[in-house]
């Protein structure tokens, strides 16, 4: 498998204050990242709102790339820069640089030992998003690309993992789209825009939506952003993210008290849940007091 990655921007964040700053800023625990790693973060306003969702990649010590979808990739870029003003760090769009997802079998024709302008995420046991700058292994993997962006959502829904776009900027803090479920929070570390209320929501609040994942038969559409609904036509749920492939896969947050209720879109379709590979605490759903 090889998807070129069309539809995303990579920036940089480089400097003496990368790893400080990005900690101060994102919802992970960045600091911990080494070299190589990445992990999911998203940077909130201060009402714990998402207003950008990353791939965070450590390239080096003092070089991180971070990947955002272009919908959001101006907007996301300059509200995380304008907190960048009292740090030594720099932040620019990558232009040159392409993404792909790539099957285990297609990273492994790639020496990266070679190629120190790339660097491989993996997202799950057998797929990898790949990017790189290197204008070389660039040609070599656009003479090869087969499948279309449809199949790299897939794939991310398949892993439980959102993307945040135009129409969903500032709806829902992170625990309502499972990213503390993918080391996307963390409770423990320092001060980050928007803390407050996030860790307020997982050790005082109850968690009233969460994300989960359906299928449509083949043939249905259904949009990011569009609402759900339950029997009686109220509306309980948004899409997140959608893929059409062999069926229609989707990512939707619902409120936790109808997920086990049909769900229906606006044409009244009934939508069909598949399992998350991860398991959602429990505790999220009940009161702390």
């Amino acid at each position: 498998m090889n998807i070129a990655i069309t539809d995303a921007k990579l920036f940089s964040v480089v400097g003496a204050d990368a790893a400080s700053f990005l900690q101060g800023q994102l919802t992970a625990d960045v600091a911990a990242l080494k070299s190589g790693e990445h992990l999911i973060a998203a940077h909130c306003n201060i009402k714990g709102s998402m207003v950008g969702l990353f791939r965070v990649m450590r390239v080096s010590e003092e070089c991180f790339w971070l990947r955002v979808h272009q919908e959001i990739a101006e907007s996301a870029f300059n509200n995380l820069k304008k907190y960048s003003i009292f740090s030594k760090v720099e932040l620019a769009f990558i232009n040159e640089a392409k993404g792909f997802c790539l099957s285990n079998e297609s990273l492994e024709t790639l020496n990266l030992s070679e190629h120190t302008s790339s660097f491989a995420a993996q997202i799950d046991a057998e797929h990898s998003e790949f990017w790189t700058t290197d204008l070389e292994v660039q040609q070599r993997l656009a003479s090869n690309t087969s499948d279309s962006l449809d199949a790299w959502y897939e794939i991310n829904i398949r892993a439980g993992i959102f993307d945040l776009r135009e129409v969903t900027q500032e709806k829902f803090i992170p625990q309502m789209c499972n990213l503390q479920a993918i080391d996307g929070v963390s409770f423990s570390k320092g001060c980050y825009t928007g803390q407050e209320i996030v860790t307020r929501l997982q050790h005082r609040g109850i968690l009233k939506r969460a994300m989960y994942s359906y299928t449509l038969p083949p043939g249905h559409t259904i949009t990011i952003g569009e609402p759900l609904f339950n029997a009686e036509n109220i509306e309980v749920g948004t899409v997140l993210l959608t893929a059409s492939t062999d069926k229609t896969y989707l990512l939707a947050v619902i409120q936790q008290s109808e997920k086990e209720n049909t769900i229906l879109t606006k044409s009244g379709d009934a939508l069909t849940g598949f399992t998350l590979p991860y398991t959602l605490d429990p505790r999220l759903f009940e009161s702390k007091r």
